[in-house]
């Protein structure tokens, strides 16, 4: 169970939660399944030369077509460490580019259009 800490011991004047959007970069490898859909993306390409895109259950959006929101390591980090040292940063904030792409864009940036299976 959760309970605030604040008023019950006076020490904590803010506090700043974090929820981040598809971070990718390298050494993701450890995560298994919740590692990035980019680096899951990378690994089709290295073992089968093409990437397998999302099937779509909506009739708005072709197969691949889902748009996703995503960031690099790098930008997460720098996000966490501007809220960290803002003292008046206090509150639940969604880390992420803020540019929602298609799969079929982000894949086709980062490995070139011709991997599409």
């Amino acid at each position: 169970m959760l309970r605030p800490i604040g008023p019950r011991f006076k020490t904590v004047h803010r506090i700043v939660g974090l929820k981040y959007f598809n971070v990718f970069g390298s050494n993701g490898g450890h995560k298994g399944e919740m590692r990035s859909v980019v680096h899951k993306a990378f690994e089709q390409i290295r073992e089968t030369g093409k990437v397998r895109l999302f099937k779509s259950g909506h009739a708005d959006y072709r197969d691949g077509e889902q748009q996703r929101d995503f960031l690099y390591v790098k930008d997460a980090l720098d996000a966490t460490i501007r809220l960290a040292f803002n003292p008046q940063a206090n509150g639940l904030f969604n880390v992420g580019s803020v540019a929602l792409r298609p799969g079929s864009s982000w894949c086709g940036l980062f490995f070139g259009n011709s991997v599409f299976q």
